[in-house]
């Protein structure tokens, strides 16, 4: 394995642990699922249980393709955040309920 292997493992690995929200909706034949924040990762199948197994291989080919290609990959949530791509840091939205949360706590403490 070469170096830019094991950087693409490392990458997949660290997207595929995080929790990225999934939807779920029954149509008249079957479910249909997606990943808010990944765009474009869509299944459909009449078996939920196939449906799940569908979507995990989505997932994974969704993110390793965005990995191969140098794309940014967005956060889990960031379909609801001002700023979806994140890299490296926080996301937004988590930073502004930090700030907020401080700001409280310097008011209570004075």
């Amino acid at each position: 394995m070469e170096l830019g292997d094991l950087e693409v493992l490392r990458q997949l690995r660290f997207y595929l642990r995080l929790s990225y929200p999934l939807r779920i909706a029954a149509t008249a034949s079957g479910y249909v699922g997606r990943y808010p924040d990944l765009p474009g990762c869509v299944c459909r199948d009449s078996d939920l249980q196939r449906l799940q197994e569908q979507l995990d291989r989505a997932r994974q080919d969704w993110i390793t393709q965005r990995i191969l290609a140098d794309a940014p990959i967005p956060m889990p949530n960031s379909h609801t955040a001002a700023e979806p791509y994140v890299r490296g840091r926080r996301a937004p939205a988590r930073k502004a309920r930090s700030a907020t949360a401080e700001r409280r706590q310097s008011r209570t403490l004075a």
